[in-house]
């Protein structure tokens, strides 16, 4: 089997790569934005420059098919539908004899990753690859057909062990909030305004720290920037000696290191609850159905949207060292594919393009 590997997106690296790891020697490439998160993985990616408009990225990856004649394409599903090398591959493999197998990286805005033509899903690929059930449903409830769905879990589970808790006493407690572009994301068009921005959420962040007071453990705040483009938000002065902000290495290094893990919708909430760590929702002001964020979508933890609720959240995931290690949360977890197969799951479909039941 000749695989090809296709990421353009910093997330599109952090499915792929723990695949392409699998697989050495398979030709991979990727965006600037991609290209690093490969190498965490210890994998080599060539970089592209971002396609000007559709036409351009469907001339890159045709002149990819034509160097490598790969037997199948694996990519992610991400990007702006006029720039992205992801769908730019769709519409080139649409019809072609090489199979295309994409990885969907995280559970949100699941109908636009897909064009679309008078309603219907068009240039799909052969197979979607899907980290839970949960996607699985949705995904056919879109009307996507079932036949092209695999549930075969997230490659990144894979690398995802119980996270040790460090002790109630322990000082000072690291605490961190992962801030989204949501605001330059919105006006780019790229995605629906769900009621909030980032520059909402942090300043209830910080509210609620203030409302928590001498609840909280002495804390270092660090909030991690978006590899892709800049957050908008403010510090306040009370905070600004406090806090630091921090944009170097991959995200779920950085996460790793924190004692709790608060944020908006990223797919990094997600692996931090599944590792164990504890993990706090934040989208104030939330109207936008489904609910962006799988944790809260399914009842998994809670949407804390004002201070109080925030705070007391904040206070639980530094105090309790039982926070999120409940029958409730066990459950939610056990929902998710965690038993190490994931990779060899995908292998499986890029060998033989069969989806098992």
């Amino acid at each position: 089997m000749k695989a090809l590997f296709l990421a353009a997106e910093p997330g599109g690296a952090t499915t792929l790569g723990p695949v392409a790891a699998r697989l050495p020697g398979a030709p991979v490439y990727a965006s600037s934005r991609a290209a690093p998160g490969f190498a965490e993985f210890g994998v080599r990616a060539r970089v592209l420059p971002d396609p000007s408009g559709p036409e351009k990225g469907m001339g890159v990856v045709r002149d990819l098919l034509e160097r490598h004649r790969p037997d199948v394409l694996v990519g992610s599903l991400l990007g702006p539908p006029e720039t992205s090398l992801d769908r730019a591959a769709a519409r080139v493999l649409s019809g072609l004899p090489t199979r295309h197998l994409a990885v969907l990286d995280s559970w949100m805005h699941l109908d636009l990753r897909f064009d679309r033509r008078d309603g219907r899903f068009v240039h799909l690929p052969d197979i979607v690859a899907l980290p839970d059930g949960f996607v699985f449903q949705e995904m056919v409830d879109l009307g996507f057909p079932a036949e092209r769905l695999a549930v075969t879990g997230h490659p990144f589970f894979d690398d995802i062990a119980p996270h040790p808790r460090s002790g109630v006493g322990s000082r000072p407690r690291r605490l961190g909030f992962l801030l989204q572009p949501l605001a330059g994301l919105v006006e780019a068009g790229h995605v629906p305004h769900p009621g909030y921005t980032e520059t909402e959420a942090v300043r209830l962040f910080f509210e609620a720290l203030e409302l928590a007071g001498e609840q909280l453990p002495e804390v270092e705040i660090l909030l991690r920037e978006h590899p892709r483009r800049d957050s908008r938000y403010e510090i306040p002065a009370a905070f600004r000696s406090r806090v630091r902000v921090s944009r170097e290495g991959g995200g779920w290094e950085f996460t790793r290191g924190l004692d709790a893990v608060a944020g908006m919708s990223g797919t990094l909430l997600v692996y931090s609850f599944l590792a164990g760590q504890p993990t706090v929702v934040c989208q104030p002001g939330l109207t936008q159905t489904p609910d962006p964020n799988i944790l809260t979508r399914f009842g998994m933890t809670p949407n804390a949207d004002t201070a109080g609720r925030l705070a007391r959240e904040l206070t639980a995931a530094l105090t309790d060292p039982a926070y999120q290690l409940d029958e409730t949360a066990r459950k939610a977890r056990d929902r998710f594919p965690l038993d190490g197969g994931n990779c060899g799951r995908i292998l499986a479909l890029m060998e033989d393009g069969r989806v098992r039941r």
